[in-house]
């Protein structure tokens, strides 16, 4: 048995020169994730419980069924769940929609729609919007009301982009 060779030979440089730049110390751009109730009825979804970080963020607060975007620029939305129909799929659909805080003017950032014969659905959205005014985002599920659909495992991350915001 021949015993174990434990001699190298690194091959490496050690640069010269001065040092470059730093990068950015802080990657955690303020965020806000929620979690909504499951439903069967066509209306705004409630807030189950979130999350917002920093903890000490002045961008994102919440009430029972909406979140408030206090600061302009540019965010990511994610919305994520399960939607489920056994009765008229067409007509059935999950709206994420943000609106001036003076209800000035709507925009349907994200619509999720059950169709070509599809009776449920995990699905996954994101969207990029910017903004120049406070937003008040909610989710909405929309349905006919012969319709047995059914909404659960509702979550929603919002991120503030890095981006350089200007009208």
């Amino acid at each position: 048995m021949k015993p174990f060779n434990n001699s190298y030979e690194l091959d490496f440089v050690i640069p010269e020169g001065l040092p470059g730049p730093v990068g950015p110390t802080n990657f955690s751009e303020p965020q806000i994730f929620t979690n909504y109730n499951a439903s069967d009825t066509s209306s705004i979804l409630s807030i189950r419980n979130s999350l917002i970080l920093p903890n000490n963020s002045n961008i994102f607060r919440t009430s029972a069924d909406y979140i408030y975007i206090d600061e302009r620029g540019f965010y990511e939305f994610t919305v994520s769940g399960y939607l489920k129909e056994s009765t008229n799929y067409n007509n059935t659909s999950l709206i994420l929609k943000t609106t001036m805080q003076n209800g000035a003017a709507t925009n349907n950032l994200i619509t999720v729609r059950l169709n070509n014969g599809k009776s449920e659905s995990y699905f996954s959205c994101k969207r990029i919007g910017k903004y120049g005014s406070v937003q008040k985002v909610s989710i909405i599920l929309n349905k006919t009301n012969d319709s047995d659909a059914q909404i659960s495992e509702i979550n929603l991350s919002i991120k503030k982009m890095p981006w350089e915001y200007s009208n």
